[in-house]
């Protein structure tokens, strides 16, 4: 977490690392090495957030990590000099699914008391694992099939559970 040092409220901005659910970290330069500077030079406070690893995990457990930090964040925002009623999402690759999973589905924040609403924006960065994975699985090669049913199973229904697109509603 990083913040200005003039106090705030400043809005808020959550990474979420790619690495095809499997690999990535929170601390890596791709997170933090621009980013920081960037978003804490124009004011907002910047946290970047890890979740555990496929293959020891499978899904949802990856995106219920993301909804436990980003409850987390919000709940301690103020404290950071953030600003609770402004916080926006942003993900890279998986993390891109991760962040439009956690903003379409309303049960991961569900679970930790919050809904939708604590979400004022989403980013989605470089998002070839899609928002639709079943159509993705159906065109992919099996090398390539193999890293979203090592996170996603081979069940098509949790295929569809994880899909973002899946819970899209007006």
């Amino acid at each position: 977490l990083y913040a200005p040092k003039d106090g705030g409220p400043h809005p808020v901005v959550v990474m979420v690392h790619g690495g095809g659910w499997s690999r990535g970290d929170k601390a890596g330069d791709g997170m933090t090495l621009l980013k920081v500077p960037h978003f804490v030079g124009h004011g907002y406070v910047y946290a970047s957030l890890n979740y555990r690893l496929s293959p020891k995990v499978v899904h949802p457990e990856h995106v219920r990590d993301v909804a436990a930090g980003l409850a987390w964040i919000h709940d301690h925002a103020r404290k950071y000099g953030g600003d609770p009623d402004r916080i926006f999402i942003m993900g890279h690759s998986a993390g891109a699914h991760l962040v439009g999973l956690v903003a379409t589905d309303t049960r991961y924040l569900e679970a930790h008391g919050k809904d939708l609403r604590v979400i004022k924006g989403v980013i989605s960065l470089d998002n070839p694992p899609g928002f639709d994975i079943p159509w993705i699985l159906d065109r992919l090669n099996p090398g390539l099939q193999r890293i979203y049913r090592t996170a996603f199973t081979n069940d098509r229904q949790v295929w569809k559970n994880a899909s973002p697109i899946t819970h899209v509603q007006k």
